[in-house]
């Protein structure tokens, strides 16, 4: 038994001897050297070496994955925005308020 590589894609196959002692090789390019360690898909054997990509090349052709969103950092992130709204609703009541307060007293003193 021998392991061969097709050009194509670096595929293994197992190649057998026949009744008379003969390899039965596939009809496919193949090669006896294995494709190297560290390189990426895809690749091929051009009759000389295997060509194919880097680990860095390989990762930019990668989706960019978006983070996975947690039910309770959303609650907590539209919470705080709910909490900040207010906030300000509230200071802008406090205010008017003020100056309802100064206004009536203003009258009240003119009234004097």
């Amino acid at each position: 038994m021998k392991i061969v590589y097709l050009w194509k894609d670096g595929k293994q196959v197992l190649v057998f001897p026949n009744d008379e002692g003969e390899y039965v090789y596939p009809t496919e390019n193949w090669t006896e050297q294995a494709p190297p360690e560290g390189i990426y898909a895809p690749f091929y054997y051009d009759g000389q070496k295997w060509i194919g990509q880097s680990k860095e090349d390989f990762e930019k052709t990668l989706p960019k994955e978006e983070p996975d969103v947690d039910e309770k950092d959303l609650a907590i992130s539209q919470l705080t925005y709910t909490v900040a709204e207010l906030t300000n609703q509230v200071e802008l009541l406090q205010t008017g308020m003020a100056q309802i307060i100064e206004q009536r007293a203003n009258i009240e003193l003119e009234a004097k």
